[in-house]
């Protein structure tokens, strides 16, 4: 080996993270969507005027729950050879961390939670979030080494991903993550049966009415499981989300509304 490159071996919770991306090489499926934020930006002025700490992650969390709830039809995850169709809906949303697998705080019942309620759970349940994940790449690290094979650990973590309560509690059905230095992100599927990538929202010279105009704007990414949705309901679900943002419909049809689970 060179004497000018460092070698550093993958602890055992490194090599249980490696080999559960491995297994997860899905057939993905990937649309990008334009939307204009003017509302959703206003909405989150006031909203912070208000003393709410509420970002554009909330919103399309927000979102996106709303498009399931409204299109059951969308609202399935393949687990085995069987489609489920959740009567809730639940949302993924991936939390920063010094690991190279983010961990995801799954929300239950997200279309039911107001945008304020929705934002204070999220941060309130954080940290306790990362406690957990630490803990278990400690435990990882401690005991991993009991699987030493990758195809053992790979064949255990397939197992695993055949069960749907189990997929349900790790992702969600549809998970969110979030970048907010970068215009575009492409995320890879995991678990869920799609991801939506959530870039930076800024100004942008537009067309309106055939006229240049400066909008805040967002680049909506979402990568699906090719498996379960086919890219006319790939469509259908980001355009569901793009119609919500531009409305303000993202809680009881109105911005002005939002304030009313204070």
């Amino acid at each position: 080996m060179p004497e000018h490159v460092t070698v550093k071996k993958l602890d055992w919770a490194e090599r249980w993270l490696r080999d559960g991306l491995e297994i997860s090489q899905l057939p993905a499926a990937v649309k990008i969507i334009e939307i204009d934020m003017t509302k959703a930006t206003q909405s989150i002025h006031l909203l912070r005027a208000q003393g709410h700490r509420v970002t554009f992650t909330h919103l399309i969390v927000r979102a996106a729950a709303l498009a399931l709830a409204g299109n059951p039809d969308l609202n399935v995850m393949l687990a085995g050879n069987r489609r489920f169709y959740p009567t809730t809906v639940t949302i993924g949303v991936s939390v920063a961390t010094d690991s190279f697998v983010a961990p995801v705080l799954v929300i239950a019942e997200a279309d039911t939670k107001p945008l304020v309620t929705l934002a204070r759970e999220m941060a309130e349940r954080k940290e306790t979030l990362l406690a957990e994940s630490e803990k278990l790449l400690k435990r990882l690290r401690r005991w991993g080494w009991l699987i030493p094979f990758s195809f053992a650990r790979r064949f255990l973590l397939r197992l695993m991903a055949r069960n749907f309560e189990t997929r349900q509690n790790i992702s969600g059905t549809i998970q969110v993550t979030s970048l907010r230095q970068v215009d575009t992100t492409i995320p890879l599927t995991f678990g869920s049966t799609a991801v939506l990538g959530v870039g930076r929202v800024g100004e942008r010279v537009v067309a309106v009415s055939g006229q240049p105009a400066v909008r805040s704007t967002l680049n909506l990414v979402c990568t699906s499981d090719h498996r379960v949705w086919d890219g006319r309901t790939a469509e259908k679900f980001l355009v569901e989300i793009k119609n919500i943002l531009e409305s303000g419909a993202y809680d009881e049809a109105s911005p002005s509304k939002i304030l009313s689970s204070r």
